[in-house]
């Protein structure tokens, strides 16, 4: 997939998040605009912020994929001002948009970070690029919103 269109399937999660899991609690969120944001949605009642990820690759592997730099600088998680990470885990065979739904505290995931709770740092992303920590999946078991 070409970087456009990832970045509008994970616009649609972005859509998905405030329709689905955020505006039952109120109608005050609004989508970050740009390319390189420090957050995807913001509450602008209370100021609380989310990053939305869509992964096509945890339903296979297991693992939760956490970007942490891009051409050698800050990004993801490591430049984020969110205050939740929302984390699809999207099976492309099935007929289901997403297989499920994760609200994680962005400062649990940097906490993971420092104590090493990743198993791996993987090179990814649009031509290699990018760098990530992989989690296993289990680790963020108490944080699932839908399944």
């Amino acid at each position: 997939m070409t970087f456009i269109n990832d970045l509008n399937f994970g616009k649609s999660y972005e859509e998905i998040t405030i329709n689905k899991f955020l505006q039952k609690e109120n109608n005050n969120y609004k989508l970050s605009s740009g390319k390189f944001k420090p957050y995807d949605i913001i509450n602008e009642s209370t100021g609380e912020k989310y990053e939305c990820k869509s992964d096509r690759w945890t339903y296979r592997t297991g693992n939760v994929c956490i970007e942490f730099q891009y051409k050698n600088a800050d990004s993801g998680i490591s430049s984020t001002e969110s205050d939740f990470y929302f984390y699809y885990v999207v099976n492309e065979k099935s007929d289901k948009k997403y297989e499920r739904v994760y609200k994680i505290p962005t400062d649990f995931i940097r906490q993971l970070i420092t104590e090493k709770k990743y198993h791996k740092i993987q090179n990814g992303g649009d031509n290699w690029k990018s760098k990530f920590y992989l989690f296993k999946e289990l680790i963020f078991s108490s944080y699932i919103i839908h399944e």
